[in-house]
């Protein structure tokens, strides 16, 4: 079985910031990370849903495509990938 080398981001899993993740960036050790995240929109269909995470889901999605965050993975050299990728890696 194939898996990255761990997570991040499941301590500020509801709370994450430009900063936070940031620093996250900055901080990450050499190897292939899961960040973990719950981006999305606070819709209908997530009403149906027993979950705290509501508000955050739009502000994590704000976050992960703003052109700051991609300025940051650029900066740190961070290649993203999905599963596959690493699969086939």
């Amino acid at each position: 079985m194939v898996t990255p080398d761990g997570c991040i981001g499941i301590a500020v899993t509801g709370g994450l910031t430009l900063p936070g993740f940031q620093w996250l960036l900055e901080n990450l050790p050499a190897g292939t990370w899961e960040l973990v995240t719950h981006p999305g929109h606070n819709d209908v269909e997530l009403d149906g849903i027993k979950t705290r995470l509501r508000d955050s889901r739009e502000k994590e999605l704000a976050i992960l495509t703003s052109d700051a965050a991609k300025e940051s993975l650029l900066r740190a050299k961070i290649e993203l990938i999905s599963y596959r990728d690493l699969a086939a890696g």
